[in-house]
C-alpha cells in the first residue's frame, strides 16, 4: 500500500510540474514574450498598431487590404505599394520610419531607411533569418529556396546566385531581350523605319 501511494505522489508530482510547465511556455509564448518585446523596442522609440490578443494585427491588415483593392486602379502605374501592401503605407506614415505590428504573437519590424536596411543585412543576416512561422507557411509553395533558407544555407545560395545578379550581366539582358524582340519584328516582316536606329545600337552594345 505504501508503495502504491509513493508511486502516485510521484506520478501526480511529474504530471502537476507537466502542466505547470505547459501552462507557463504557453502563457510566455502568447502573453509575456509579446509583452517584453513591446516595452523593449517601445524604450528604443519603435512603436506600431496596438495588437489583439493573439490574432495581432492581422484583422487590422486585412482591412487596409480589403479597402485598398475594393476599387479598381485609375491608371496602370508599376507604384502598386498603396494597393498590395496598404498598412505599411499608412502605419508608417503614422508611425514613422521604423515600426513594428504584429502577425499574431509574431512581431514584425519594419524599416525603410537603406542605410539601416543595409547595416542589418550585412552585420546581422545570420540573425535576422525567416522566422519559423514564415518558413512553415510558405514550406509547400516556395520550399527552402534562397528566399525562405536561413543561416549557412542562405549564404550558400546567395553565392550560389550572385554571379547571376552581377552589374554588368544585369545590364545587358534588356538588351538581348529587345534584340531578340526586333529580330522577330524584322523576320515577321513587321520591321518600321524608326526600329532601325535601335537596331543598330543594340549590336553595338551587344557582346560577342
Amino acid at each position: 500500500m505504501a508503495t502504491i501511494m509513493v508511486l502516485l505522489t510521484i506520478l501526480s508530482a511529474i504530471f502537476l510540474f507537466s502542466f505547470c510547465k505547459v501552462a507557463y511556455d504557453t502563457l510566455s509564448c502568447y502573453f509575456l514574450t509579446p509583452r517584453r518585446i513591446r516595452k523593449i523596442m517601445a524604450k528604443q522609440g519603435v512603436r506600431g498598431p496596438k495588437p489583439r490578443p493573439l490574432i495581432g494585427n492581422i484583422l487590422d491588415v486585412a482591412s487596409f487590404v480589403s479597402q485598398a483593392t475594393s476599387k479598381d486602379m485609375d491608371h496602370i502605374t508599376h507604384d502598386t505599394v498603396d494597393r498590395l501592401l496598404p498598412h505599411y503605407v499608412a502605419w508608417s506614415r503614422q508611425y514613422g520610419k521604423r515600426f513594428i505590428f504584429w502577425n499574431g504573437v509574431e512581431p514584425r519590424l519594419c524599416i525603410t531607411e537603406p542605410e539601416l536596411i543595409k547595416e542589418l543585412l550585412t552585420k546581422y543576416s545570420s540573425k535576422a533569418g525567416k522566422s519559423w512561422l514564415q518558413r512553415e507557411g510558405t514550406k509547400h509553395f516556395i520550399g527552402r529556396g534562397l528566399l525562405m533558407a536561413n543561416g549557412s544555407d542562405w549564404h550558400h545560395q546567395r553565392h550560389i546566385a550572385a554571379p547571376a545578379f552581377m552589374g554588368e550581366r544585369l545590364k545587358v539582358n534588356p538588351v538581348y531581350s529587345l534584340f531578340r524582340i526586333l529580330e522577330l519584328r524584322r523576320d515577321n516582316g513587321g520591321m518600321h523605319k524608326k526600329d532601325a536606329p535601335i537596331t543598330a545600337k543594340c549590336s553595338r552594345i551587344r557582346p560577342n
